[in-house]
Order: C-alpha cells, then structure tokens, then sequence
C-alpha cells in the first residue's frame, strides 16, 4: 500500500455512497510465482431514480485486472461480438506462419496461392482478402505478423496497427498495446463511416495457461510404454482433425538425430498415436484403442515422419 500522510476528513464533508454492496466473495487460487484472486461483489445502486446515476469506480493497488463482468456478462465485449461472425472451426491447410496466413487470405492450398514458403510472391494473380473487404467498404487494419499475412510487402492495408501514433513500432510482448491497437482500429473505422476487419496476431502470448498434457516417450521416461508399445522416441510430429478433436502424433524426426537421441528406434521402429482432445472444457488424453506400431510393419522395423493426407481427416495438406 502506498504511505499517505493522514488528513482530517470532517463530518460535515460527508456524502452518502452512491452505492452499497450488500455481499463480498473472495477465491483465492495459490500459485508458486502469483495468486489469482476472483472477487464478486453483489452492488446495490442507492440512485434508482436517476436517468444517468453517477458511475461506480472500483480502485485496485498493485494488480493486474484479468477480468471484469457485469451481471455474469462482458457487455463491451458482448455487444461487440453480436455485430460480428464466429467461425468455431476453421482450419488452415498448413501449420508454417507465413504459409497459413496466405492460405487464411487467399482460400487456395499453398500449391496454388504460390506462397509455400518464408519468400513473397509479386504477383500471386488471385484477389487476397484484403482486396475484398475493402472493395466491400471495410476498413482493414492489422497488428503483428504484418510481413506474413500477404504474398509480398508493403500490402495495401487501411492501417499497420503495430504503428503506435508516435509512429514507434509495438513490442511484441506488450500485451496492453493489443488492446490499444484494436481499440485504435475500431474508432479509425467509425471516424472512415465504414465496418471493420481487424487481423490481431497475438504471436506472444502474455500468459498462455496449461489445459491439458500426455505424456509419450521422450528423454524424461515418463511413459516409455503406450498402449502396450514400447515407444522408441519422442512425439515431435503433429496432425489435428478437422474437427480439433484428435491429434495424431508420430515419433521420428529425422533418421541422423533419432540414432542420436533415441538409437533404440533403429531396431524397435517408431509409432503414431491418437490424443483426444476436448474442444469444449479443454484437456486432452490419450486414446487407449488406437496405436500403429511400425516396428511391426513389414521390411521394418520402420520410421514414421509425415506421409500426404489430402482430403483426409486432417488441417494439413503437408503432414501426417
């Protein structure tokens, strides 16, 4: 708390609260380098008869707000989200930055957006997305990954949002300046008259949180069976359904480096496994009823890297 010298408050310069708060829950989740603290207060406004009652502020020292709802509900961000489109499954056909960005932008494969690589492409000879939107009357921003979301550069945005205003670049790892960019993004549109698209590429999470893991292999020797399969190596190859629900994961990297790390794969081979994973309350496990052992495989022991899916149960055209 901050050391304020003491100062005389008189009676007769007392107002009665705006508000009163009839209820206090306090949780308090422990962790090694912080503690999350959730407060719900239960506030009664003492000014029911006014058409503009005065607002409630609610002060904090030394904390980071997370969260904050009214009533069970974000209503900003509620009345936001009602005037947009979700997508809960859309998928890119390769999982490399520059590559899937193209894809997202273009609708094409990258065999035919031409952009299969970290290099640019001058003349694609397809409309990117950005075209579209603006030729619809939108006004499109982006913040991050700006060289990698079109075939070359400088591309025709309404606005960088990773320019700040004093014409500075945002770092990465500043989480506040996301939310200043979007907000800057959305008061630009409403000043051009026009709707927006926004492309926010958060590509540091602040704080990512730990949903769920499986264990398989690897250097720790946590599971070195799975499903009654000696695993020989580590998971390192990775192909999610269409759908987000399965994983599927192999265990050979690369012949040079797996005799390095793992020389029991030369005589055992390598596996794929399947992971369940919830879509809805997150967490994933591995799924007890499915295993390939290519040790088994005929002419092996065998490795198993990546091999073509396409049209598959697969978001990749490339791996697995």
């Amino acid at each position: 708390m901050k050391e304020e010298r003491a100062r005389t408050i008189y009676r007769k310069n007392y107002t009665p609260p705006n508000y009163r708060v009839t209820e206090i829950g306090l949780e308090f989740k422990l962790y090694e380098n912080e503690t999350i603290v959730q407060s719900k207060l239960k506030i009664e406004s003492l000014e029911k008869d006014l058409v503009k009652p005065n607002p409630l502020v609610l002060d904090g020292e030394q904390l980071e707000l997370l969260e904050i709802k009214l009533d069970g509900t974000t209503p900003v961000m509620d009345r936001l989200a009602s005037q947009s489109l979700r997508f809960d499954y859309a998928h890119v056909t390769v999982g490399n930055c520059n590559p899937c960005r193209n894809v997202m932008f273009s609708g094409l494969i990258s065999h035919n957006n031409k952009v299969e690589g970290f290099y640019k492409v001058p003349n694609p000879g397809w409309p990117h997305m950005v075209d579209l939107l603006k030729d619809a009357g939108y006004y499109a921003g982006i913040r991050g990954k700006v060289t990698h979301s079109s075939p070359y550069q400088p591309y025709d945005w309404n606005e960088d949002l990773t320019i700040l205003e004093d014409r500075s670049k945002a770092h990465i790892k500043d989480a506040k300046s996301y939310g200043e960019s979007t907000a800057r993004g959305i008061a630009n549109a409403k000043k051009h008259g026009k709707p927006f698209f926004l492309s926010v590429n958060i590509s540091d999470p602040h704080k990512p949180k730990l949903t769920g893991q499986v264990w398989m292999g690897g250097l720790l020797g946590k599971a070195p069976e799975v499903n009654g399969v000696k695993i020989a190596g580590g998971p390192q190859m990775y192909q999610l359904s269409l759908d987000g629900k399965r994983m599927y994961v192999t265990t050979s990297l690369f012949s040079t480096w797996d005799n390095q790390f793992y020389p029991e794969i030369r005589k055992q081979g390598g596996a794929m496994i399947m992971i369940d994973c919830d879509v809805e309350n997150g967490g994933m496990k591995i799924n007890k009823d499915f295993i390939v052992d290519f040790g088994k495989e005929p002419n092996g022991p065998s490795r198993c890297h990546e091999s073509r899916y396409p049209g598959g149960d697969c978001t990749s055209d490339i791996w697995l």
